[in-house]
Formats: structure tokens, C-alpha cells, sequence
């Protein structure tokens, strides 16, 4: 399974204004080094703890198993569930079968449905080798949590990943001059969200 970002559609939740409250930084020299450090926290905090925060469109590629005619069906290969990474989930977008050829076959979303508590998708039937002739399984969903914005805020960033943030882009600023590294603190918060997914 490889998962890639297509586009963030959504915006940070951490400003500036809270990380120089935090840091107690008062001038306007460093704003865009800050910027960036906020921006960079966010991405490292998203790759380590294989989650999205600002909401953004990404691809999963899933490998299907194979069969020819003259093997064995065998029901643990089949797909039932699959478990998505970079959540939390907010919709599926499409869900395509790609064969060897390059072909591609939309699977109906009347066949499918988004477990929002474990982000999983769950297929109605499994598929089968009798219900595909592909390869590749391409998901593309939304996934992150709302825009800081957001009125009302279904899903919004949970403290502990707000603060953990803010918590990364100042530990950096303070320590620009040695290695960029990831703080104790920063990581029990990461380990929290940690994915299983391969």
C-alpha cells in the first residue's frame, strides 16, 4: 500500500500568532522563518504519525491479489475491508480497479460504504476474482480535520495535536542552530496517532 497527496485543500490551524505567544517573541523579524517552521512541524508531525491534519485530496494504492484459472480460490484473499491510512476519513471520492493493462474499472459507491469510526472502507461483498480483473486497488478520499474556520466544526484538531505543533515549531526556532530533531514530548503525542498501516 503506498499512499500520495494530490492537493491540500485545507489551511493550517496553527498561526503564527500562537506560536509567538508561546515563545513569547514579540518582534516581526522572524515571521516567515516562523512560517515555516509551523508549516514543516505540521508535515513532520503528518508523515511520522501517518495522519492528515489540514485537510487535503490523497490517492491509497492497494495491491490485489492475483488468481489464474488454474489456482485455488481462497477465501482469506479476498477483500472485505480495507483500512485506510492518513486519517481521519471524511469521504471517498472514487474507488478505481486498475488491470494489468492499464485498464480501469470504477467500482459503484451502491457497493461500498466509509466506516467513519475506523476509517475503514467496507465492502458490501468481497472482491472476489470473479468480481474483478485487476491489480490495483487506487482510493481516492479527503481526509484531515477542519479548517480552523470551520462553522460548525465537525471535526476539528484535537488538542494534544494543536499543542504538539506549536510545541515542534518553537523547539525548533530555539534550537535552529543543532540538528532538527523531534522532542520526547512531541513524540508520546505522535505515538497516540501512530498507525498500524504499512
Amino acid at each position: 500500500m503506498r499512499s500520495k497527496l494530490v492537493n491540500t485543500t485545507g489551511t493550517d490551524q496553527v498561526d503564527i500568532v500562537a506560536v509567538k505567544a508561546f515563545a513569547r517573541i514579540t518582534d516581526e523579524d522572524e515571521n516567515a522563518l516562523i512560517e515555516r517552521l509551523i508549516k514543516n512541524a505540521r508535515m513532520t508531525i503528518e508523515r511520522l504519525a501517518r495522519i492528515t491534519i489540514v485537510e487535503a485530496t490523497r490517492v491509497a494504492s492497494f495491491s490485489m491479489p492475483t488468481y489464474r484459472g488454474t489456482e485455488v480460490y481462497d477465501p482469506d484473499r479476498v477483500q472485505r475491508r480495507i483500512n485506510m491510512p492518513y486519517d481521519p476519513i471524511n469521504s471517498i471520492t472514487s474507488i478505481v480497479i486498475n488491470g494489468p493493462a492499464d485498464d480501469a474499472v470504477a467500482v459503484s459507491s451502491d457497493l461500498y460504504k466509509l466506516d467513519t469510526v475506523t476509517g475503514d472502507i467496507v465492502f458490501y461483498d468481497p472482491l472476489t476474482p470473479s468480481s474483478y480483473k485487476g491489480t490495483r486497488l487506487d482510493v481516492t478520499y479527503v481526509a484531515g480535520y477542519d479548517n480552523a474556520d470551520a462553522n460548525p466544526s465537525t471535526n476539528p484538531l484535537p488538542v494534544d495535536l494543536y499543542e504538539a505543533i506549536v510545541t515542534l515549531a518553537v523547539y525548533w526556532y530555539d534550537e535552529r542552530d543543532n540538528a532538527m530533531s523531534v522532542p520526547d514530548t512531541v513524540m508520546s503525542v505522535i505515538k497516540r496517532y501512530w498507525s498500524s498501516i504499512a
